[in-house]
């Protein structure tokens, strides 16, 4: 579970149209898409980001849990946090103030159902919800110190290299060598980005409705104001 938390497991990416995919499908019926598929590599031998890893990690966690993925986040995760306006991106469902999604400037985005890789990128939020995230991780109450220790500590490969990457946030350092976790992310109509500086006690969060929007040059932008 580790080695798909950290992107090390070796499960290949989307194929074809799968990223744009517009089939409602459940968690399990997502697994299916790759499970009969080879490994691209021997697990923790290379680094390679993929939503599929988090599809297995989300299906591994109901299970285990015998709860679905959803309701497991929202009473451990949002209902803790009041994050209250975060949700599945349901794809059969008209959601109040749900905005439009674009693929390039006044061009809609064609719909896509994310409800199977959710884990990966199929919540619904707002900026304000996302720095109540950030603030847990600024001053961790949900979790333990070890936990937290673990998650925003680089994985290793066998060779000992490490990734610049956690379980589920990239891990830096700014300018002024203090720490820094962040987390991209690109979907059909979204780029966003969360950043967040434990140190300088700073959370910095920027969602668009628009693909591939230059989300981290105007981050490194901000960081640059507020990391002097």
């Amino acid at each position: 579970m580790r080695e798909l938390a950290g992107h090390l497991a070796g499960i290949r990416s989307y194929n074809g149209d799968e990223f744009t995919l517009n089939k409602k499908m459940s968690i399990s019926e997502g697994v299916a898409l790759f499970q009969n598929d080879s490994l691209l590599f021997e697990p923790s031998t290379q680094f390679y980001y993929n939503t599929f890893g988090y599809v297995l990690l989300s299906e591994i966690m109901q299970k285990v849990s015998e709860t679905d993925f959803v309701s497991l986040v929202t009473t451990l995760v949002l209902d803790p946090l009041k994050m209250t306006n975060t949700m599945l991106d349901a794809s059969d469902v008209d959601i109040l103030n749900r905005t439009n999604f674009y693929r390039k400037k006044r061009v809609l985005s064609t719909p896509v159902a994310n409800e199977y890789k959710v884990a990966g990128g199929g919540f619904l939020s707002t900026s304000e919800d996302l720095i109540k995230f950030g603030q847990e991780v600024l001053s961790p109450a949900l979790i333990s110190k070890k936990t937290f220790l673990e998650i925003t500590t680089s994985q290793k490969l066998k060779t000992g290299n490490i990734t610049g990457y956690g379980i589920g946030f990239s891990v830096e350092q700014t300018k002024n060598k203090t720490p820094k976790y962040y987390h991209t992310g690109g979907g059909v109509g979204a780029s966003t980005i969360l950043l967040i500086y434990p140190e300088e006690e700073l959370v910095i969060c920027i969602l668009t409705n628009l693909s591939n929007a230059s989300i981290q040059s105007f981050a490194e932008q901000l960081e640059a104001i507020f990391i002097d």
